[in-house]
């Protein structure tokens, strides 16, 4: 067993690709980073396919270390964050397979559940909590599998080519998932919403993509984007209130790992892993035998150059 030596300072993750190359070559440091910036993440994930925080934190561990032996030939190529979702799914899968000794399978809808928490302050006028509280019951009231889409696709930015990869699904399957589940949230908002005499006129926007970026994530082009949107739609600038309220306020609630348990998880899986032997070059050449023959003819003809030289100025 190999223990790594403590290091202080710790990359930031958010340059995946560099660091992710830098972990394909054995860098310590930047598998530490890697531990560091997903192990919460990936537990919080986790979670909400099977609420046994041990067998959870096992599976990541597990995870740490078979990237580390197979680093070489890690192919993240829709991203880390797809990448390991994927491989930690999975991973839970095959754990509940052995541990019950039967087959149990994540397609199973009783494997994902998500809940979901109003963000304080965000909701303070009783409109507006009437409207997140309701949203938030309708998206629970789907199916485990629809949830597990939504919230991959809503909460964690993730395209169908991306969720197909973490769900075992075709992209044509993911479409059709999230399309389904919209639907139903739609129609039963109409439902719940058809007795006031001014219904929220927000559901397209709840569900747009650009819309969520700039609340969640503004930049200074969605702002400019919005902006001129407000402009051009002077009527709907309270639907565009609410509904930056709305998506603001409902929040997934993410099940923690205690910092101390993630710092032994970290050292754990350090003090588990074969650091690779550095190669040292000198920065002499070794003479081989069959060199000695380049060498010397070489030598030789350089010899017979300098004579005719001399013979030619004489």
């Amino acid at each position: 067993m190999h223990v790594v030596k403590e290091v202080t300072i710790i990359p930031d993750f958010s340059r995946e690709l560099y660091w992710w190359r830098r972990l394909q070559k054995g860098n310590i440091l930047a598998f530490k980073a890697l531990i560091n910036g997903y192990s919460q993440l990936l537990f919080s994930f986790g979670s909400k396919h099977v609420p046994d925080a041990e067998l959870v934190k096992n599976c990541v561990q597990e995870l740490f270390l078979d990237i580390w032996d197979g680093r070489e030939s890690l192919t993240a190529t829709a991203g880390i964050k797809t990448y390991l979702f994927g491989l930690l799914r999975r991973k839970i899968q095959r754990s509940l397979i052995a541990r019950q000794g039967a087959l149990q399978s994540l397609a199973d809808p009783a494997h994902f559940s998500v809940e979901f928490t109003l963000e304080a302050g965000l909701t303070e006028d009783e409109p507006a909590r009437t409207v997140v509280d309701t949203l938030r019951q309708l998206i629970e009231q789907l199916s485990q599998r629809q949830q597990e889409v939504v919230y991959l696709k809503y909460f964690q930015e993730l395209n169908c080519d991306q969720i197909a990869e973490v769900a075992s699904l075709s992209s044509p399957a993911v479409s059709e998932l999230l399309q389904t589940a919209i639907r139903q949230v739609k129609s039963q908002w109409k439902v719940v919403f058809s007795a006031q005499p001014t219904p929220p006129n927000i559901e397209k926007l709840l569900w747009n993509e650009s819309f969520r970026k700039w609340v969640l994530k503004p930049t200074s082009e969605s702002d400019a984007f919005w902006h001129c949107w407000r402009i051009s739609n002077p009527e709907r600038v309270a639907d565009l209130k609410l509904a930056r309220t709305v998506v603001s306020a409902l929040q997934v609630r993410d099940r923690q790992m205690p910092t101390s348990e993630q710092q032994v998880l970290v050292t754990q899986t350090l003090a588990q892993i074969k650091v690779p032997v550095q190669r040292t070059y000198s920065f002499f050449f070794r003479w081989q035998p069959a060199n000695w023959s380049v060498f010397t003819e070489l030598l030789v003809s350089l010899a017979k150059r300098s004579r005719k030289n001399k013979a030619s100025l004489s």
